[in-house]
């Protein structure tokens, strides 16, 4: 993709995440991003002790540490090895709801081809560039990992008016709290845009693993009202 002005492509990262599920997902939630990048023959997956470890036969004076420091984020990247291959990097040390969603991010920027096209934009505001692919991939991030036409079909199933959408999120996608509020606030002012026929194929892949995790909430919260109060005792703490 040539761009041509600084308009933010969230159609069509959101269109990309949901391509990307249903040809590398298996149709179990939560979505792992680490068994989706095995599908794709040329991404490498390191960590950043890993990538460091590797670098420092060419710096043997620097320690692992000096070379992490230089790393260009302290969460994860990716970047192109040779013509075709790329590595995408994550920081191991953090909680494995950042590395997820790193990974989801980085995975944003391969599919929605930045590395490619950093050299052929032809507006000339680079620090707007930058803040126009870290959007885009956060998007792609979003709906890979919570994809709101799942989370409108499992709201309407449940039915039931004590359902908290913060809750939903986190149960169901096991994301943190954090990105879980990120996506049910996006969700929340965005839903109706998610009844469309289009997402159909989307919600028959997963609907099995939506069914079982359903039940299971049923099985779990017998006696007390969906999603009540207790629920925090299932979910991940926060990051």
């Amino acid at each position: 993709m040539i761009r041509t002005n600084s308009h933010i492509q969230y159609n069509y990262a959101q269109k990309k995440a949901y391509e990307v599920l249903l040809k590398y997902s298996d149709g179990v939630l939560p979505i792992d991003p680490f068994r989706i990048i095995k599908k794709i023959n040329n991404i490498e997956l390191k960590t950043y002790t890993e990538f460091a470890k590797e670098l420092q036969k060419k710096q043997p004076s620097m320690s692992i540490e000096e070379i992490k420091c230089q790393f260009e984020s302290d969460r994860g990247f990716l970047k192109k090895k040779g013509k075709k291959k790329y590595i995408l990097c994550y920081n191991e040390e953090d909680s494995i709801y950042i590395i997820r969603w790193t990974i989801f991010h980085e995975l944003g920027h391969y599919f929605l081809e930045h590395l490619k096209e950093e050299y052929s934009y032809i507006f000339c505001d680079g620090e707007r560039y930058n803040e126009i692919k870290e959007k885009e991939a956060n998007c792609f991030a979003r709906h890979c990992s919570s994809p709101l036409p799942l989370a409108l079909y499992m709201y309407i199933e449940i039915n039931n008016n004590n359902l908290k959408l913060l809750d939903l999120f986190r149960y169901f996608f096991n994301m943190s709290k954090e990105v879980s509020e990120y996506c049910s606030n996006h969700f929340n002012f965005n839903w109706k845009y998610y009844l469309v026929k289009d997402n159909d194929k989307l919600i028959t892949l997963f609907k099995n693993s939506i069914n079982e995790k359903i039940n299971n909430v049923y099985n779990q919260f017998e006696y007390m009202s969906l999603f009540g109060e207790d629920i925090w005792l299932y979910l991940p703490n926060k990051i």
